[in-house]
């Protein structure tokens, strides 16, 4: 369809109406309609390039663009708001009356109707607020129009009527033609002083008015149309790089849209800023430009990280067997409860696969659809802990940048959400905030000992209800093809209480890695299968002495659990055996901050093995807990570590009489010093 031939052209001049009586939006409306529309979308066009216009003032650029504001603005064509960057409200407000040719004399009704709304503009003009000015928009250089800008330029540069009269007066000054508009103009204002109530103006109240009307005055005359359609080419030029695919051709549909949507938001009498407006031209976009660059390049490396530290393949210890289940059917379900809900709780055991499901299946729904759906992943771990750091690193707030998000459906999808148990509760608060402010929908990643806590925030700080997801583990027939692809597992596939480890992804990742050799009957067997195969690597030392690879991990566990100074921590560890636990993707170096001394675990789970074994390291798991406060995040290895010594054989070390019970009062204990009565769970489930 052609935009610019779908819009129903109009007349040139408005009715005139009785001095001080109101009309509806669109009525009003001005000179030719194709003409305004096109004077709209420049200013429309300037608002998707950030940048300003001369008649703004140097250094400010378009805030919002309002249409046909009557009775609010007399001038009620367009009225464009304008800030310099560093304000945070307008400082400008440029109310414009667009006319294709005005006969600007006394005799013409159109133009005392004109002049009038000019004069009750600046006559009711508030006192306090934003600069206000008044513009009149011709349809390219017209000697009437030149002439009165003449007139404002000399009125803007007079510090009084007096002084502004007596210049323009003076003989052989200016020719006769400028003398002549003054004096036209000045029966204009006199006629519309007398329209608004002044029963006998003064020529000394007549001349104050004409001069602070001309002093306030832009007149513009953009070549818009044919013949002339200079400044209607520029236009297209200044979209280039807010293009969807950033050329003259995507650039003219996208000019062609705003003049489409000027149509439309004209007879609503509508006020467009910025997200309005992205959100309108989405499809036409380029989805990666924003005003504010800096704050896109940190959201975008946010985003690319949290995706790309999700592993959606099982990879043999040799690198060479590759394999990606297939789970696009649970994929679509989530995608859609996400697409029909405000905020999400995706949640399940750690190691199902919630993360890379929940990450790579939203984003392969935006690269499906990128007209219809926006999603900005965050690691919740990735984020400074104080906010005030994150938000100077954006160079700007992070609402800000989220309402530049501009498709139908906008998604802010927070991993690792379980840490806001491990002290960054203000970073998802802030987070879930920015989001409802910019209104995106949030979608939490979680483990299931955390879902309360995760849901409890989102629903304090949306106030909505929150839907829940939980991700099935792997069903009858993935396994199946695991196994086809891996034989290695057969072993394991064939016992059916050990098969059931294999529904989890992540597990059957470390135990192919790990080449496993056992077959591991319980959660507690598969960690020492993977710690013995993946962590001390079956004893072999050419990726660094296995007591090393060990030491490093449960080192990082303490420090991960009970705190301390980073720096004497790494620097007593390993380097050969850091470097092999890089290489085999158990830990992994901060991207984010490259001041942070040392790896961190490459995955959840691989801390919870970590932080289980050095539970383990004493007769009692809770006394790490105690000397650690308790730390809610590590439920889950404490239920580990509490299986791991239910399953100890007897032995005069490990003798199985009474061991539940003084398991359970260790857990009880901790409830009693006011912990929670979460912990005296904790032997049970792991039974």
């Amino acid at each position: 369809m052609d935009l610019m031939n779908s819009v129903e052209l109009g007349g040139d001049e408005p009715a005139a109406i009785e001095a001080g009586s109101a009309a509806s939006p669109y009525a009003t409306g001005g000179g030719g309609v194709t003409f305004e529309r096109k004077v709209a979308v420049q200013y429309l066009a300037h608002l998707l390039a950030g940048d300003g216009a001369a008649e703004l003032g140097d250094g400010r650029h378009v805030v919002s663009v309002a249409f046909q504001q009557a009775p609010e603005s007399p001038v009620d064509d367009l009225v464009i708001a304008a800030a310099f960057p560093d304000e945070s409200e307008p400082s400008l407000l440029l109310s414009l009356g667009v006319r294709r040719s005005p006969n600007l004399v006394q005799s013409d009704p159109p133009t005392r109707k004109l002049i009038r709304d000019y004069v009750s503009a600046l006559i009711n003009a508030p006192q306090d607020g934003p600069q206000r000015r008044l513009g009149l928009v011709v349809a390219g250089p017209q000697l009437h129009a030149e002439q009165l800008g003449t007139l404002a330029d000399l009125g803007a540069a007079q510090m009084d009527a007096p002084e502004f009269f007596n210049l323009v007066e003076t003989p052989n000054r200016f020719d006769a033609g400028i003398r002549g508009r003054l004096g036209q103009f000045e029966g204009l204002v006199s006629r519309a002083l007398r329209d608004l109530g002044v029963a006998e103006p003064s020529t000394a109240l007549i001349r104050q008015r004409t001069w602070e009307l001309l002093s306030k005055l832009t007149v513009l005359m953009p070549r818009l149309e044919s013949p002339d359609e200079t400044d209607w080419a520029a236009v297209a030029n200044n979209l280039v790089a807010v293009a969807k695919t950033s050329d003259l051709e995507a650039a003219t549909r996208l000019r062609d849209l705003l003049f489409f949507l000027a149509s439309e938001y004209s007879p609503k009498g509508a006020r467009i800023d910025l997200n309005i407006l992205r959100r309108d031209a989405h499809e036409v976009l380029d989805p990666k430009t924003g005003r504010h660059q800096q704050g896109w390049q940190v959201l975008g490396h946010l985003h690319d990280r949290a995706v790309n530290s999700v592993r959606d393949e099982i990879v043999a210890s040799d690198g060479r067997r590759r394999l990606r289940i297939d789970r696009s059917r649970i994929a679509a379900e989530l995608t859609a409860i996400c697409s029909e809900s405000t905020a999400v709780v995706v949640s399940e055991e750690s190691g199902v696969g919630k993360s890379v499901l929940t990450l790579r299946s939203l984003a392969a729904a935006v690269d499906d659809a990128p007209e219809l759906m926006q999603v900005q992943c965050i690691n919740l771990r990735h984020l400074h802990q104080l906010t005030v750091e994150f938000e100077s690193t954006l160079g700007c707030p992070l609402p800000t940048l989220l309402s530049e998000f501009s498709a139908p459906q906008r998604m802010l999808v927070i991993d690792g959400a379980d840490a806001v148990a491990e002290g960054m509760e203000n970073a998802f608060r802030y987070l879930i905030d920015a989001a409802g402010e910019s209104g995106m929908k949030v979608i939490a990643v979680t483990a299931v000992d955390n879902v309360q806590v995760v849901r409890d925030v989102l629903k304090d700080r949306l106030g909505t209800e929150i839907a829940e997801y939980s991700v099935p583990s792997l069903d009858d027939s993935e396994v199946r093809e695991i196994v086809g692809n891996f034989s290695e597992l057969e072993h394991v596939y064939s016992n059916p209480r050990s098969r059931e480890l294999l529904r989890r992804l992540v597990v059957v990742d470390l135990l192919v890695r790990g080449d496993v050799a056992e077959v591991p009957l319980s959660d507690a067997d598969a960690m020492e299968e993977i710690w013995s195969g993946l962590v001390r690597k079956r004893e072999s030392t050419d990726r660094g002495h296995p007591d090393a690879r060990e030491f490093a991990l449960l080192r990082l566990a303490d420090l991960e659990l009970t705190g301390g100074d980073r720096l004497s921590v790494i620097s007593g560890l390993d380097a050969a055996g850091l470097t092999g636990l890089r290489q085999d993707g158990l830990l992994q170096t901060s991207e984010e901050n490259r001041f942070m001394i040392g790896p961190d675990f490459a995955h959840d789970e691989i801390r919870r093995y970590a932080v289980a074994r050095l539970l383990l390291s004493g007769n009692d798991p809770t006394a790490k807990l105690l000397d650690a406060g308790v730390p809610r995040w590590a439920l889950a290895a404490a239920r580990l570590a509490s299986l791991t010594l239910l399953e100890q054989p007897d032995g005069p070390h490990t003798p199985l009489q009474g061991r539940l019970g003084k398991l359970q009062a260790s857990f009880d204990a901790l409830v009693e010093a006011g912990h929670g009565a979460r912990w005296a769970d904790v032997p049970g489930e792991a039974l």
